[in-house]
C-alpha cells in the first residue's frame, strides 16, 4: 500500500469517528429530549417542580398560556362570548352590556376608561382612577370616570369592548390605557382564558372566534403548544446562562412582526372610529414599575411610532413617573404593589395627567 493511500485511508476512519461520534450525540440529545418530554406531561409528581409554564416560554408568549393549561391550570369555557371574560361591574343583560356605575352619572360627562389590570388596577378601588378622579373637586363637578379596565385584556379586546358599549353614552369622553406587552395579546386565541383576536391582512383585520364555542379541551388538544425542544427552553430560561444572552435568546422567541402586522390596525380602529365620532380622546401607555429601570422596550418605541404617525393624543406613564423622581436612584418598588402593579403612588401621578388633559379640553 503506498503512503497516498494510508494517508488516505487514516482520514476515511478519522471522518467516520467524527461522523459517528456527531450520530450518537444528536441521537442521545433526540432521545433525551423524547423522555423528558414523556416524563415533563406524564410522568410523576417528582416532575412537579419542572412544570412551570415560565421555564420554557416568555411570559407574555402564546406557549405559556398553552403550558398552564397542560401543566395543571385548567382553563373553563369562556364567560362571555363577546369579550372572553368581563369584570363583575361590567353587566350583559338581553345583548346589551352595561357598567354598574352608569346610574351615578347624574348629567355629568362621563370620561370612560378601557384598558387592561393597570387600567382596572390591583389596588383598591379608591386607589385606582375612578377613586382619585370622582372624588376631586376640579374633576367631579362636571364629569365622572367610569372604569372599564378589565384584567388581562388585549388591544383586541378593549376594542371589541369600546364597540359594544360606547353607543351608551352622549358626549364621552374616551381614555384608552395600553399597557406595552398587551400587544403580545393580540395575536393570541388564549390569554388568561379562551379570547376572541384578530389576524390582519393587508392592513385589514378579520375577527377569530369560532373556538370560544368550542370544548376547551378540543381547543387545546388541537393547538398544543409549539416548543421544538423543551429541554433547549429550559437551558434558556433557567440555565446557568450569563444574564445577557439569557435575555438575547428569550428576545429571539418573541413573534415580532406579526404584533405589529395586527396591532397597528386594530390601535387605527379605535383612533378612527374615535375620529369620525367626534369623541374626544387620549391613550396613556402603561409600563410595569420594575421594567422602568431599563430604557423602553421595543413595544414602547413601536407604540409611541403608531400614536405620532396616526396624530394620536396620549401620556407616557414613564414621563409622569420620572419626571416626579425626587432623586437620581429609580426605585420601582415605591410605585408598586406586591405583584408588580401600579399602586396608588403610580395610579395619582397618571391621574394627575389625566385631570390636566380633561381640564384643558375646555379651556
Amino acid at each position: 500500500m503506498t503512503h497516498e493511500h494510508a494517508e488516505c485511508g487514516q482520514k476515511s476512519k478519522f471522518t467516520c469517528s467524527i461522523l459517528l461520534i456527531l450520530a450518537s450525540m444528536t441521537f442521545a440529545l433526540l432521545l433525551s429530549e423524547l423522555v423528558f418530554r414523556y416524563l415533563l406531561f406524564n410522568g410523576g409528581s417528582f416532575m412537579g417542580p419542572l412544570r412551570r409554564a415560565e421555564f420554557y416560554a416568555n411570559e407574555w408568549d402564546l406557549d405559556f398560556f398553552k403550558l398552564r393549561h397542560f401543566f395543571g391550570h385548567k382553563y373553563i369555557p369562556p364567560t362571555d362570548e363577546n369579550l372572553g371574560w368581563r369584570n363583575d361591574r361590567i353587566d350583559y343583560v338581553d345583548g346589551d352590556y352595561a357598567h354598574i356605575d352608569d346610574k351615578n352619572l347624574r348629567g355629568r360627562t362621563p370620561v370612560l376608561l378601557f384598558g387592561d389590570s393597570f387600567a382596572q388596577c390591583h389596588t383598591t378601588e379608591e386607589e385606582c382612577f375612578q377613586g382619585i378622579l370622582n372624588k376631586h373637586p376640579d374633576f367631579n363637578k362636571s364629569y365622572y370616570l367610569i372604569n372599564y379596565g378589565v384584567s388581562g385584556y388585549g388591544v383586541d379586546q378593549v376594542l371589541l369592548l369600546y364597540r359594544s358599549t360606547i353607543m351608551r353614552y352622549r358626549n364621552p369622553i374616551v381614555i384608552i390605557g395600553i399597557m406595552n406587552y398587551d400587544l403580545d395579546r393580540n395575536i393570541m386565541p388564549v390569554t388568561w382564558g379562551l379570547k376572541p383576536y384578530f389576524e390582519a391582512s393587508n392592513g385589514k383585520l378579520r375577527l377569530k372566534n369560532s373556538h370560544l364555542f368550542s370544548y376547551v379541551d378540543i381547543f387545546f388538544r388541537d393547538n398544543p403548544p409549539k416548543i421544538n425542544s423543551y429541554l433547549w427552553r429550559l437551558l434558556v430560561h433557567e440555565g446557568p446562562l450569563p444574564e445577557n444572552i439569557r435575555l438575547w435568546m428569550k428576545s429571539l422567541e418573541e413573534d415580532k412582526q406579526n404584533i405589529k402586522e395586527v396591532s397597528t390596525p386594530i390601535i387605527g380602529s379605535l383612533a378612527d372610529e374615535l375620529k369620525f365620532n367626534n369623541i374626544r380622546h387620549i391613550f396613556v401607555l402603561f409600563e410595569w414599575p420594575k421594567r422602568m429601570v431599563k430604557a423602553p422596550d421595543w413595544r414602547v418605541n413601536y407604540l409611541v411610532d403608531v400614536f405620532h404617525k396616526k396624530k394620536i393624543d396620549y401620556i407616557m406613564a414613564r414621563g409622569a413617573i420620572i419626571n416626579n423622581q425626587q432623586s437620581a436612584q429609580f426605585n420601582w418598588s415605591d410605585y408598586s404593589v406586591d405583584d408588580g402593579h401600579p399602586n396608588y403612588f403610580y395610579n395619582q401621578l397618571v391621574s394627575q395627567q389625566i385631570l390636566s388633559w380633561v381640564l384643558e379640553l375646555d379651556q
